[in-house]
């Protein structure tokens, strides 16, 4: 077994330590740190940066990375699945977003344009977030907040890194799962009270699927639009309602699509899916997903790579067969059970959240 400690205090300026499942990573040269469960990293890669700088990739299960230098943290920029803000680049410092805070902070009210402050403000806040996630805590953040009141912004403040890492530690506050004694399908799970004249017109289409059709799911789901050609329609639509059984292949060439389409990850790729065919497709969310797998998180990189793509088609396909399976030992309908399941973790799993909310 690779001594993942001694890998990375070859590094020059950093040095590591351990506490029960806790990485502790610390730049001295930076003096920030990175505190990581070391279950939760998978592999790591060598290699020079530029000016033959020697670095160190920590490579992450949700296909993050946390790059070290002998003066830097790098990490990837993680956007939220929904909310898009164009043009962010993939990877960041953490000398680069002190960078960036020194502007904003210097930059007193951007000549009273409110909409390119707050737009980098949210640039900002991405920043930190992503940051968040491989356990760096910024030194600014709480002159940031301060800096944001006054100006009377409204900044999201993200988790507290410490707590997230206790919480997947304590197994015993993890949620609740399908496979814990006390759980059991009750009535009031069936009762899907989400948006229903909606949900009621969309559950009774059999028609082809139309642009207008798309978006009135994506209505559903959550209020944004996007725009799709011909073949990813036409496509769609060779899917009948009275099909029973999947279709693999044409299966994976929709879901290449429509994950290559700007704005869709595959939480809305399975809701268009789910509604073209119940029977054989059902939506996979972070609700259900929880539900069906202990301990596990869905976790899926928004930055559209191939890699990515057929990551994320490969745990689609594997989520239907599993939840199938699910249906069987339950005893519920599986055109239903992501609803069900759905509502059944709203009421199990109300004092845990989900993952960035």
């Amino acid at each position: 077994m690779i001594d993942l400690k001694k890998e990375i205090e070859k590094i020059n300026n950093i040095s590591v330590s351990i506490e029960k499942d806790i990485l502790l990573i610390k730049n001295n040269y930076t003096n920030y740190t990175s505190k990581i469960l070391y279950k939760e990293v998978i592999d790591f890669r060598n290699f020079f940066g530029p000016n033959m700088v020697e670095c160190l990739g920590l490579l992450f299960e949700d296909n993050g990375e946390l790059i070290i230098t002998e003066n830097d943290f790098v990490f990837n920029v993680i956007q939220d699945e929904f909310v898009k803000i164009e043009d962010l680049p993939p990877l960041i410092s953490t000398t680069e977003v002190e960078r960036d805070f020194m502007f904003f902070r210097e930059k007193d009210n951007f000549d009273g344009n409110f909409d390119i402050e707050f737009a980098f403000l949210a640039r900002l806040n991405c920043f930190i977030t992503s940051g968040k996630n491989k356990g760096i805590k910024f030194k600014f953040e709480n002159e940031l907040q301060k800096i944001c009141k006054k100006r009377g912004l409204d900044i999201k403040e993200t988790e507290n890194y410490e707590e997230v890492l206790k919480q997947n530690i304590k197994k015993s506050d993890s949620p609740t799962t399908i496979f814990d004694e006390s759980f059991k399908v009750e009535k009031s799970d069936f009762e899907f009270d989400y948006q229903e004249n909606l949900t009621k017109k969309l559950d009774a289409n059999n028609d082809n699927f139309t642009q207008n059709t798309i978006n009135e799911i994506i209505l559903w789901k959550v209020n944004r639009y996007a725009n799709f050609d011909k073949k990813i329609l036409s496509l769609i639509n060779s899917i009948s309602p009275k099909d029973r059984e999947i279709d693999i292949n044409k299966t994976k060439e929709i879901l290449k699509l429509l994950l290559d389409t700007k704005g869709v990850q595959l939480v809305m790729a399975s809701t268009i899916l789910r509604f073209r065919n119940e029977h054989i497709y059902q939506i996979i969310d972070q609700r259900v997903y929880r539900m069906i797998y202990p301990n596990e998180v869905l976790s899926i990189s928004s930055y559209k790579s191939e890699v990515n793509t057929n990551k994320a088609i490969s745990i689609y396909l594997n989520y239907l067969c599993d939840l199938k399976k699910v249906c069987e030992n339950l005893n519920i309908p599986f055109e239903k059970s992501d609803r069900i399941l759905y509502m059944a973790d709203k009421r199990v799993n109300k004092n845990h959240k989900l993952r960035n909310s």
